[in-house]
């Protein structure tokens, strides 16, 4: 049972990497800023910010899923949080060193290519990485958007919420313990038709994705589950047909980029979405991911995820830098030039992404994960029982997300 619950599921990655790819279409509009008209059809009548519901679902999944059991099993509290600690060391090492590091880079560069003035002001930025530091960057946002004050670190603000998740979960599993889920279905009630508008409280600390992510760990652990695998997915035909609608309703949720108001509780509808995508996920049976090209191609962008979702922000500034030192001063930037934008950005954004993954994520991974395993000695525990929630022997936990 433990060796299932820790080993990764494709379709989960897989998942992540439409999420992250919902956030790339929806940045398009900061590299092409002189307005682009597919841009503006799309705006018509879609919203990408949806992925990050997508990111905080599968966090909540992946999170329950990967430690709930290893808290049930703990003999006293004295192991309890011994195992909380342990989980607590994963998570810093996961997504501290990727967030600070590249916040850090946009705060040096508005320093060294301030000239151009696209990585915004330093003392903006340096707010910014006050909030990225003390995991409230969410609530710091809600508070200078309305001045214009914010720096040039926005997608952390979904990365905030996630590490308050983390830092609050073995609490609540502490305090509720078999009442978990009746706790995470009342978050869910409280707060799915709730009217919550971008940039409010509410907004930034919508928690009904991440509840219902837990409560499908929690029902996945039971024998319903298994008679409910949507089998016939196993079609190509119909998985196609079922995850494109899926994802084509995650997109276009009446008011869920608050462009239509006809249904106020659209982030609600958007988290149920969610977490159907990641209840058909969670049976691994290449129902999301599948084919020799396409599901390599997703695996990939799945597990370098987090690193995609904090690095495009960066690889924005750094496409309008560079090409502003290119071109002859007073070159007026428009439409002729979105080929070399949209390339010089994804180029960067996918090779540092890359080498972030390869020489920053997974060896600090490793090594928080081996720092965790000493820490769950004399917990009643297996040691080989308290493994990575990371990319390793578990799913990738990040975003938005993440998101």
């Amino acid at each position: 049972m433990v060796q299932q619950n820790h080993r990764r599921i494709d379709d989960i990655e897989a998942l992540r990497a439409f999420a992250v790819m919902f956030t790339l279409v929806e940045h398009v509009r900061y590299v092409l800023a002189w307005g682009n008209g597919y841009v503006h059809t799309f705006d018509l009548f879609f919203s990408a910010t949806t992925g990050v519901d997508l990111f905080l679902c599968i966090s909540g999944f992946v999170i329950a899923r990967s430690i709930l059991e290893d808290f049930e099993r703990a003999p006293d509290n004295h192991s309890f949080w011994r195992i909380s600690f342990a989980f607590w060391v994963r998570r810093v090492y996961r997504i501290w060193p990727t967030s600070i590091l590249w916040v850090s880079v946009i705060l040096l560069c508005s320093i060294v290519f301030r000239s151009s003035e696209y990585f915004g002001h330093f003392r903006r930025n340096l707010s910014d990485f006050a909030g990225v530091l003390t995991q409230t960057q969410n609530f710091h946002m809600v508070g200078c958007l309305p001045r214009t004050e914010c720096g040039n670190a926005g997608p952390w603000w979904s990365l905030s919420l996630e590490e308050q998740f983390y830092l609050l979960f073995p609490f609540a599993v502490f305090i509720f313990r078999k009442r978990l889920g009746y706790f995470m279905a009342l978050v869910v009630i409280a707060q799915l038709f709730l009217p919550r508008q971008s940039w409010t409280n509410l907004w930034v600390f919508r928690t009904d994705a991440i509840a219902l992510g837990v409560l499908m760990a929690l029902f996945s652990r039971g024998a319903l589950y298994k008679d409910l695998n949507p089998r016939y997915l196993g079609s190509c035909f119909y998985s196609a047909i079922t995850v494109t609608t899926l994802l084509f309703l995650l997109a276009s949720m009446p008011g869920a980029s608050q462009k239509i108001s006809s249904v106020s509780f659209s982030t609600g509808m958007v988290a149920i979405v969610s977490a159907v995508l990641v209840f058909i996920a969670s049976f691994n049976g290449d129902y999301i991911a599948r084919g020799h090209i396409a599901k390599p191609i997703l695996l990939w962008i799945g597990s370098r995820s987090y690193s995609i979702y904090l690095i495009h922000w960066f690889s924005i500034y750094a496409t309008k830098t560079f090409w502003w030192y290119v071109e002859p001063k007073g070159t007026i930037f428009d439409g002729k030039y979105t080929l070399r934008y949209l390339l010089t950005w994804l180029i960067l954004t996918f090779v540092l992404s890359e080498m972030n993954y390869r020489f920053v994520e997974t060896p600090l991974r490793r090594k928080g994960a081996r720092i965790a395993k000493r820490m769950s000695l004399g917990t009643g525990i297996s040691h080989a029982d308290v493994t990575d929630c990371g990319q390793g022997t578990g799913s990738n936990t990040s975003s938005v997300t993440s998101s």
